[in-house]
């Protein structure tokens, strides 16, 4: 379903001080795919992760799925919209775009597909 919200990144500048931060707090499991990536474990409501913060001010981002990541992301350019980060794979999982709205607010937009590869 487009337009659902999928997934949420909260970046950290100490990974492991934000991972300890949310165990207590809410009692999260994590696990780590890199020294620089989380995924929060399966049993939370709503699935996320911590990253690593790669610029200054890095907002927490929520995805949105969409069927057609290469049309929305056109979409929001159509709409004075801004794409922060082209289309990437994630290896057999799908594809994201990061994206700025006409407020300034920055978004991801995630695709679905099993067939994605990471080059």
């Amino acid at each position: 379903m487009d337009g659902k919200i999928d997934y949420f990144e909260i970046p950290a500048d100490d990974v492991s001080r934000a991972k300890k931060f949310y165990s207590v707090l809410f009692g999260w499991k994590f696990q780590e795919l890199t020294n620089e990536y989380l995924r929060i474990d399966a049993e939370s409501p709503i699935p996320g992760g911590i990253i690593k913060r790669k610029r200054t001010n890095q907002p927490w981002t929520n995805f949105i799925t969409v069927k057609d990541i290469n049309s929305i992301s056109k979409k929001v350019l159509s709409l004075g919209g801004k794409i922060q980060l082209k289309k990437v794979a994630v290896n057999k999982r799908g594809y994201l775009a990061i994206c700025i709205d006409t407020e300034g607010n920055v978004f991801g937009i995630w695709q679905k597909d099993k067939n994605a590869i990471y080059p």
